[in-house]
């Protein structure tokens, strides 16, 4: 899992429906300032989530964006799945 300069990197459910189609509301929404990020499907990756400092629980609960320096992740509450 890696990080490309500039970037913020936006984990999500890949399994869940409404996540997707939240990201796609996002992806639209963003237009081309979406480009600046990077979206990773944390579905199956609970290993390298703890490698990023993230609970693979929380991560279902909560959404997490890190930024390029890898350094701060932000956590919104998620109320449904």
């Amino acid at each position: 899992m890696s990080l490309k300069s500039g970037k913020l990197i936006v984990f999500y459910d890949g399994s869940c429906s409404t996540c997707i189609k939240d990201r796609r509301w996002y992806e639209k929404l963003a237009g081309k300032t979406g480009e600046s990020v990077e979206w990773l499907d944390i579905t199956g990756r609970d290993d390298e989530l703890r490698q990023q400092g993230v609970d693979p629980g929380k991560a279902l609960r909560e959404l997490h964006v890190k930024d390029d320096q890898a350094k701060s992740i932000v956590r919104w509450t998620r109320t449904y799945c």
